[in-house]
């Protein structure tokens, strides 16, 4: 079960990525939702760990291959990584480091229009053809 597991995470990872671009695109790119789609740099690499094991599996290949591509496009993102200072906001104290990926508007472009034709290639119907 582990192929169509990781197949169903893939496409849900697409989608929701397609779904914030739109959202980005039709209200205008706040911080915030720029800064989710820079930090899904995380996810992928997750997501792409998780599916090393059935990476060569028919059906898996194609996906983990795109998802890769991806990939490639956020590994040209600036990372920037400092202790994290002081608690949370109930006063816990936080471990680990604050992580800031940098995305400009020349690598989102890039991203959306990567993301947008390969969520296009994966849910065009079978036999359908493309426009001219």
């Amino acid at each position: 079960m582990a192929p169509v597991l990781h197949l169903v995470l893939a496409g849900g990872w697409v989608e929701s990525m397609h779904l914030v671009i739109r959202q980005i695109e039709a209200f205008g790119g706040s911080e915030a939702l720029t800064a989710r789609v820079a930090e899904q740099k995380v996810t992928l690499d997750h997501l792409l760990g998780m599916m090393e094991e059935t990476r060569d599996q028919p059906d898996v290949a194609a996906v983990y291959a795109d998802l890769s591509a991806i990939r490639n496009i956020y590994d040209q993102l600036e990372v920037k990584r400092a202790p994290h200072a002081g608690t949370s906001a109930s006063g816990r104290m936080i471990l680990g480091e604050d992580v800031t990926i940098e995305l400009t508007q020349a690598k989102y472009q890039e991203l959306a229009q990567a993301i947008d034709a390969l969520r296009a290639a994966w849910t065009k119907p079978e036999g359908a053809t493309t426009n001219p």
